[in-house]
Protein backbone atom coordinates (compact mmCIF):
# COMPACT_ATOMS: atom_id res chain seq x y z
CA UNK A 1 0.00 0.00 0.00
CA UNK A 2 2.77 2.07 -0.69
CA UNK A 3 5.23 3.39 -3.58
CA UNK A 4 7.06 5.63 -5.46
CA UNK A 5 6.25 8.20 -8.28
CA UNK A 6 8.48 8.10 -11.15
CA UNK A 7 11.20 10.98 -11.00
CA UNK A 8 10.26 11.61 -7.15
CA UNK A 9 12.62 11.48 -4.14
CA UNK A 10 9.86 10.16 -1.71
CA UNK A 11 7.39 7.42 -0.81
CA UNK A 12 3.81 7.74 -1.02
CA UNK A 13 0.92 5.69 0.80
CA UNK A 14 1.70 3.32 3.10
CA UNK A 15 0.54 3.97 7.15
CA UNK A 16 2.24 5.64 10.07
CA UNK A 17 3.02 2.41 11.50
CA UNK A 18 2.96 -1.27 11.08
CA UNK A 19 2.03 -3.95 14.07
CA UNK A 20 4.37 -6.62 12.06
CA UNK A 21 7.45 -6.46 10.42
CA UNK A 22 7.71 -5.11 6.80
CA UNK A 23 9.90 -6.03 3.97
CA UNK A 24 10.10 -3.70 0.85
CA UNK A 25 10.27 -5.46 -2.65
CA UNK A 26 10.93 -3.05 -5.41
CA UNK A 27 13.32 -1.25 -7.33
CA UNK A 28 17.13 0.16 -6.52
CA UNK A 29 15.70 3.61 -5.72
CA UNK A 30 13.25 2.46 -3.75
CA UNK A 31 15.95 0.55 -1.32
CA UNK A 32 17.89 4.05 -1.04
CA UNK A 33 14.67 5.86 0.44
CA UNK A 34 13.43 3.04 2.37
CA UNK A 35 15.74 3.48 5.45
CA UNK A 36 14.22 7.12 5.61
CA UNK A 37 10.46 5.76 6.62
CA UNK A 38 11.52 3.95 10.27
CA UNK A 39 7.78 2.17 9.87
CA UNK A 40 9.12 0.40 7.18
CA UNK A 41 11.19 -1.81 9.35
CA UNK A 42 13.00 -3.59 8.81
CA UNK A 43 12.99 -2.55 5.11
CA UNK A 44 15.64 -3.37 3.23
CA UNK A 45 18.59 -5.99 3.90
CA UNK A 46 21.47 -3.42 3.01
CA UNK A 47 24.45 -1.53 3.50
CA UNK A 48 26.41 0.28 1.34
CA UNK A 49 29.77 -0.28 2.25
CA UNK A 50 29.38 -3.77 2.02
CA UNK A 51 27.65 -4.13 -0.91
CA UNK A 52 30.51 -2.21 -3.24
CA UNK A 53 32.93 -4.58 -6.04
CA UNK A 54 36.09 -3.52 -3.96
CA UNK A 55 34.40 -4.65 -0.48
CA UNK A 56 34.11 -8.10 -2.09
CA UNK A 57 37.33 -8.07 -3.45
CA UNK A 58 39.07 -7.19 -0.34
CA UNK A 59 36.77 -9.95 1.76
CA UNK A 60 36.78 -12.72 -1.61
CA UNK A 61 40.00 -11.80 -3.26
CA UNK A 62 40.47 -14.09 -6.24
CA UNK A 63 37.21 -15.82 -5.80
CA UNK A 64 35.35 -13.01 -7.08
CA UNK A 65 35.24 -13.10 -10.75
CA UNK A 66 36.23 -9.31 -11.05
CA UNK A 67 38.79 -9.23 -8.80
CA UNK A 68 41.09 -7.34 -11.25
CA UNK A 69 39.28 -3.42 -11.32
CA UNK A 70 40.36 -0.76 -11.71
CA UNK A 71 38.44 2.54 -9.87
CA UNK A 72 37.50 5.26 -11.88
CA UNK A 73 34.81 7.41 -13.14
CA UNK A 74 32.58 7.81 -15.72
CA UNK A 75 34.51 11.04 -17.24
CA UNK A 76 37.76 9.61 -16.84
CA UNK A 77 36.79 6.51 -19.05
CA UNK A 78 34.98 9.10 -21.71
CA UNK A 79 38.20 10.09 -22.40
CA UNK A 80 40.16 6.96 -23.80
CA UNK A 81 40.78 3.98 -22.92
CA UNK A 82 42.39 0.50 -25.46
CA UNK A 83 39.96 -2.46 -26.12
CA UNK A 84 37.44 -3.81 -24.20
CA UNK A 85 36.66 -3.79 -20.61
CA UNK A 86 33.82 -4.62 -18.36
CA UNK A 87 32.37 -1.62 -16.43
CA UNK A 88 30.40 -1.34 -13.73
CA UNK A 89 28.56 0.97 -11.14
CA UNK A 90 30.64 0.66 -7.67
CA UNK A 91 27.74 0.01 -5.75
CA UNK A 92 24.92 -2.74 -6.41
CA UNK A 93 22.56 0.17 -6.14
CA UNK A 94 22.84 0.22 -10.00
CA UNK A 95 23.13 3.24 -11.96
CA UNK A 96 23.26 0.83 -14.76
CA UNK A 97 23.57 -2.55 -16.08
CA UNK A 98 27.00 -3.70 -16.44
CA UNK A 99 28.45 -3.78 -19.69
CA UNK A 100 31.46 -5.12 -22.19
CA UNK A 101 32.50 -2.24 -24.76
CA UNK A 102 35.53 -0.43 -26.50
CA UNK A 103 35.64 3.10 -26.33
CA UNK A 104 33.42 4.14 -28.60
CA UNK A 105 30.52 2.22 -28.17
CA UNK A 106 31.04 3.47 -24.42
CA UNK A 107 31.31 6.97 -25.38
CA UNK A 108 28.07 6.41 -27.82
CA UNK A 109 25.85 5.08 -24.58
CA UNK A 110 26.95 8.33 -22.21
CA UNK A 111 25.75 10.05 -24.75
CA UNK A 112 22.58 8.78 -24.88
CA UNK A 113 22.26 8.73 -21.05
CA UNK A 114 23.33 12.11 -21.11
CA UNK A 115 20.46 13.51 -24.15
CA UNK A 116 17.69 11.65 -21.90
CA UNK A 117 18.28 13.37 -18.86
CA UNK A 118 18.13 12.16 -15.07
CA UNK A 119 17.80 8.33 -15.20
CA UNK A 120 15.04 6.96 -13.30
CA UNK A 121 17.23 4.80 -10.93
CA UNK A 122 18.58 4.93 -7.98
CA UNK A 123 20.89 7.83 -8.94
CA UNK A 124 21.55 9.58 -12.06
CA UNK A 125 24.14 9.01 -14.09
CA UNK A 126 26.85 10.93 -14.68
CA UNK A 127 30.60 11.89 -15.64
CA UNK A 128 31.62 12.18 -12.23
CA UNK A 129 29.92 8.73 -11.01
CA UNK A 130 32.10 6.07 -9.42
CA UNK A 131 32.28 2.87 -11.22
CA UNK A 132 34.70 0.28 -11.87
CA UNK A 133 36.57 -1.69 -14.76
CA UNK A 134 37.85 -5.14 -15.68
CA UNK A 135 39.00 -7.73 -18.00
CA UNK A 136 36.46 -9.40 -19.78
CA UNK A 137 35.77 -12.83 -18.76
CA UNK A 138 34.97 -15.92 -20.74
CA UNK A 139 31.81 -17.27 -19.07
CA UNK A 140 29.88 -20.03 -20.12
CA UNK A 141 27.13 -19.85 -17.64
CA UNK A 142 25.44 -17.79 -14.36
CA UNK A 143 23.11 -18.31 -11.74
CA UNK A 144 21.50 -16.57 -9.09
CA UNK A 145 21.78 -18.26 -5.10
CA UNK A 146 19.06 -16.32 -2.90
CA UNK A 147 20.98 -16.43 0.73
CA UNK A 148 18.84 -16.27 4.09
CA UNK A 149 21.35 -16.48 7.44
CA UNK A 150 24.21 -17.88 5.41
CA UNK A 151 22.46 -20.87 3.56
CA UNK A 152 21.65 -20.98 0.09
CA UNK A 153 17.79 -21.01 -0.13
CA UNK A 154 16.54 -21.56 -3.41
CA UNK A 155 18.19 -20.68 -6.93
CA UNK A 156 18.10 -20.79 -11.02
CA UNK A 157 20.10 -20.25 -13.93
CA UNK A 158 19.48 -17.00 -15.96
CA UNK A 159 22.32 -17.06 -18.24
CA UNK A 160 23.92 -19.40 -20.64
CA UNK A 161 27.00 -18.98 -23.11
CA UNK A 162 25.97 -15.35 -22.96
CA UNK A 163 22.15 -16.08 -23.67
CA UNK A 164 19.58 -14.91 -21.67
CA UNK A 165 18.39 -18.34 -20.63
CA UNK A 166 15.52 -18.42 -17.17
CA UNK A 167 15.77 -22.17 -16.13
CA UNK A 168 14.64 -23.83 -12.91
CA UNK A 169 17.99 -25.86 -13.15
CA UNK A 170 20.65 -24.84 -10.35
CA UNK A 171 23.09 -27.90 -10.34
CA UNK A 172 24.55 -28.98 -7.33
CA UNK A 173 28.15 -28.21 -7.88
CA UNK A 174 27.19 -24.67 -8.18
CA UNK A 175 25.14 -24.50 -4.67
CA UNK A 176 28.63 -26.66 -3.07
CA UNK A 177 31.30 -23.60 -4.73
CA UNK A 178 28.62 -20.97 -3.59
CA UNK A 179 28.15 -22.05 0.13
CA UNK A 180 31.75 -22.88 0.28
CA UNK A 181 33.00 -19.32 -1.01
CA UNK A 182 30.00 -17.75 1.43
CA UNK A 183 31.60 -19.60 4.47
CA UNK A 184 34.23 -16.72 4.32
CA UNK A 185 31.42 -13.91 4.21
CA UNK A 186 28.54 -12.57 2.88
CA UNK A 187 27.16 -8.79 2.48
CA UNK A 188 24.08 -9.15 4.76
CA UNK A 189 22.47 -12.36 6.12
CA UNK A 190 20.11 -11.81 3.65
CA UNK A 191 21.36 -11.27 0.40
CA UNK A 192 21.36 -12.43 -3.35
CA UNK A 193 24.91 -14.06 -4.94
CA UNK A 194 25.20 -14.32 -8.91
CA UNK A 195 27.43 -16.99 -9.46
CA UNK A 196 29.28 -17.85 -12.90
CA UNK A 197 31.29 -20.90 -14.71
CA UNK A 198 33.74 -20.18 -16.81
CA UNK A 199 35.53 -21.38 -20.10
CA UNK A 200 37.79 -23.85 -17.92
CA UNK A 201 35.07 -24.96 -15.84
CA UNK A 202 35.75 -23.11 -12.34
CA UNK A 203 33.58 -21.41 -10.96
CA UNK A 204 33.38 -17.50 -10.02
CA UNK A 205 31.15 -15.30 -8.03
CA UNK A 206 29.99 -12.71 -10.15
CA UNK A 207 28.43 -10.46 -7.72
CA UNK A 208 26.48 -9.97 -4.88
CA UNK A 209 23.16 -8.22 -5.03
CA UNK A 210 20.26 -6.55 -2.49
CA UNK A 211 17.62 -9.07 -1.99
CA UNK A 212 15.21 -6.43 -1.65
CA UNK A 213 15.68 -5.16 -5.76
CA UNK A 214 16.57 -8.54 -6.92
CA UNK A 215 15.05 -10.25 -10.07
CA UNK A 216 13.80 -14.04 -8.97
CA UNK A 217 14.20 -15.71 -12.30
CA UNK A 218 13.12 -19.37 -12.13
CA UNK A 219 13.65 -19.38 -8.16
CA UNK A 220 11.44 -20.81 -5.59
CA UNK A 221 9.46 -17.88 -4.72
CA UNK A 222 7.42 -19.03 -1.62
CA UNK A 223 10.67 -20.89 -0.19
CA UNK A 224 12.77 -17.97 -0.18
CA UNK A 225 9.54 -15.54 0.99
CA UNK A 226 8.79 -18.17 3.79
CA UNK A 227 12.74 -18.22 5.20
CA UNK A 228 12.97 -14.36 4.79
CA UNK A 229 10.15 -14.50 7.10
CA UNK A 230 11.26 -17.04 9.20
CA UNK A 231 14.87 -14.93 9.67
CA UNK A 232 12.85 -11.77 10.35
CA UNK A 233 10.58 -13.41 13.04
CA UNK A 234 13.34 -14.96 14.75
CA UNK A 235 15.14 -11.47 14.48
CA UNK A 236 12.67 -9.48 16.16
CA UNK A 237 12.30 -11.98 19.38
CA UNK A 238 16.08 -12.10 20.30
Amino acid sequence: DFGIIPFNEEIHGGRESYDEPVIMLGSCKAVRLTPSYPQLNPGVFFSEANFKVQKWVEMLGDEMLNNDIIETTIGDLVEGFDGELFIRPETDLKLFAGMTVNHKEFVEWFGNNETRGEVESAYPVSKESKVVASSPKNIIGEWRCFIVNGKIISGSQYRNVGYTNHHESFPQEVQDYAENVLKTWVPHDVCVADVAKLRDNSFRIIEFNCFNASGWYKSDQKKILKAVHDYVMESEND
